[in-house]
């Protein structure tokens, strides 16, 4: 019932890996076992970046074909019940790293299915050694690297290439569209490269506030 639910909900479900040192490709943990493709199984690692193995405690379960990467999940500041903070641990506590940054690349391109985020998160991570051969990615989260790889939807260009001769001039057009977008302010770099060896990138800031179409202001 629950695998249905996942699945029907049409959303990016995140979920911790488990605690205990188990190979979850040969014993599976659920919800994060379940071959459904809107999941995204998040292992712990430490401040070393190394799968967390505490000896007499605890170890983050890992996968290579059923957990998919790591995020902080040892000694990780928290909130705590009667308004206060903590350290807590566990793959529960990696998990909203992860959970973080897949709302973070949601909010720069709101036009995008849970697939293409899912794809974003895994592709931008860090390989890690200690990683490798234990879950798909072989790496850590990077929000960083995320949030470089998304194309923004709210702007666009007449010409992403082509070759401009020494001396002459190209005009570029960039397209700015609030549709769809919620308010906020919105902000891009149009990074411009060149085979100029004392100027190899020209980079280019753009931004966009949104109060409420038609009310656009550009800069």
């Amino acid at each position: 019932s629950l695998k249905d639910a996942i699945e029907y909900s049409n959303m990016l479900f995140v979920a911790a890996a488990g605690n205990g040192w188990n190979n979850n490709d040969n014993n599976p943990f659920y919800p994060c076992s379940y071959d459904s493709p809107n999941i995204i199984s998040v292992a712990a690692i430490d401040i070393d970046d190394n799968l967390v193995d505490e000896p007499g405690w605890w170890g983050s379960h890992w996968g290579l074909t059923t957990v998919d990467l790591g995020a902080p999940g040892l000694y990780v500041l928290s909130s705590t019940p009667g308004n206060n903070y903590g350290e807590m641990s566990g793959t529960s506590m990696a998990t909203p790293h992860v959970s973080g940054v897949v709302s973070l690349v949601f909010s720069r391109n709101i036009s995008m299915n849970w697939d293409e985020v899912k794809q974003i998160v895994m592709d931008s991570t860090v390989p890690l050694p200690s990683l490798d051969g234990k879950c798909v990615t072989g790496g850590r989260l990077n929000a960083y690297n995320a949030v470089l790889a998304i194309q923004p939807s709210w702007v666009d260009l007449s010409n992403t290439s082509g070759t401009i001769s020494a001396g002459s001039f190209e005009d570029i057009q960039v397209t700015f569209d609030a549709t769809g977008q919620i308010g906020g302010d919105y902000f891009s770099d149009i990074v411009i490269t060149s085979n100029d060896p004392d100027e190899s990138e020209v980079t280019v800031s753009a931004s966009l506030s949104v109060t409420g179409a038609p009310d656009i202001s550009l800069s």
